[in-house]
């Protein structure tokens, strides 16, 4: 899938779309894309330009239904329920820019056969499976969600609150308990050997390592 971005991106972060395999482009105007590209929107500058870009998209054709990731500041979440039904996926640019081009790389490379690969852990996000060393796990939709999202950010802890957010969505409710059993689910499925790449950090949250 080629990525157009809107309006200009840092060039670390071009830079490194493009080393991984991926083809982004910048459009002056979105409502001239037409074809089946992915967008890009780095929100930080204007956001009321970029969700009005959007929803000119949707207006004008419902035929037209791109993959888009916004890009956003930690002060800007307010612009994601004003962008409600437009995007398919957000980022922090405050994260780090690693995290930013493998969000990108999930969504957009999705169609080339993409895969996340973490130690004997494998994502293919084409057919929505993983496998550790080879064997395929039986997930949920949310488990496989869960886990997908852990393996792009590996070594990174995320507090149960963060992950509700990110992997549940912006306007889930659930408490942290959703988490948790999610969790176990993920770990019994994984079994004994693999189980602790779901690393437990007291106090702080999860995270997936190899380091065990």
């Amino acid at each position: 899938m080629a990525i157009v971005y809107f309006p200009e991106l840092p060039t670390e972060l071009v830079e490194m779309l493009q080393s991984m395999g991926l083809s982004p482009h910048r459009v002056e105007d979105l409502s001239a894309v037409r074809d089946d590209s992915g967008i890009l929107v780095y929100m930080l500058e204007d956001p009321g330009t970029a969700v009005e870009a959007l929803r000119s998209i949707v207006e004008r054709d419902s035929k037209y239904t791109p993959q888009v990731l916004l890009i956003i500041a930690t002060s800007q979440l307010e612009w994601l329920e004003r962008a409600k039904g437009l995007f398919d996926d957000w980022c922090f640019y405050s994260a780090n820019i690693e995290e930013v081009a493998l969000r990108a790389n999930f969504l957009f490379g999705r169609t080339s056969g993409t895969a996340i690969k973490y130690g004997p852990l494998e994502i293919n996000v084409d057919s929505y499976q993983a496998t550790v060393n080879g064997q395929l796990l039986d997930l949920t939709y949310m488990e496989y969600k869960l886990l997908a999202f852990l393996a792009t950010n590996p070594e990174k802890v995320f507090s149960r609150e963060a992950l509700l957010t990110r992997v549940w969505g912006y306007d889930y409710y659930g408490g942290a308990r959703t988490v948790d059993v999610h969790i176990r689910r993920l770990r019994s499925k994984m079994g004994d050997r693999h189980a602790n790449m779901i690393s437990t950090i007291r106090s702080v949250g999860y995270m997936l390592t190899t380091k065990i």
